[in-house]
């Protein structure tokens, strides 16, 4: 840790520059949003380094990991609150088994002890009928529930 102390006692500003750099840039290659907030921190303490050239080794290290810390937690807070983040028009985007709720659908046959398939837009999905009652080829039907890869259907007029 002393050899690392004194390498840093010894940089000039632009290695640390150059050490945010290089994080931001791994940033920009990985998309993992995490080392952006680091890269930003080894700027600033470059910057801190340049303004006040007398830094230490040790000050320049902790410094580098209260400002890495504060910007980090500023930044995951800015960008997840209402000020950046807005509600989606389509909450359920990633969920086709959500969008397929309130859908309406064709039976492709005749249900059989409540079983049968359906018709969903270009697609076929087994069904399952919700509660009682026959269901014959063509009927309408709405999708009310989806429990794994079946659809739950109830009548259209039900």
């Amino acid at each position: 840790m002393t050899d690392l102390i004194s390498f840093i006692a010894t940089a000039s500003p632009w290695w640390w520059v150059a050490v945010g750099l290089a994080l931001m840039l791994l940033e920009t290659a990985t998309m993992s949003f995490f080392l952006l907030w680091p890269g930003i921190a080894a700027v600033l303490v470059g910057v801190a380094l340049w303004l006040f050239p007398s830094l230490t080794g040790a000050e320049q290290l902790v410094l580098f990991a209260i400002l890495a810390t504060l910007i980090t937690i500023a930044g995951r807070w800015f960008f997840a609150s209402p000020l950046i983040t807005q509600a989606s028009d389509r909450p359920d985007l990633n969920e086709r088994h959500r969008q397929l709720i309130g859908l309406q659908v064709t039976a492709l046959g005749d249900f059989e002890h409540g079983l049968g398939s359906v018709s969903v837009q270009d697609g076929q999905w087994p069904a399952r009928i919700q509660g009682a009652g026959a269901v014959s080829r063509g009927t309408a039907l709405i999708v009310t529930e989806v429990q794994g890869a079946t659809l739950v259907v109830k009548p259209l007029d039900a």
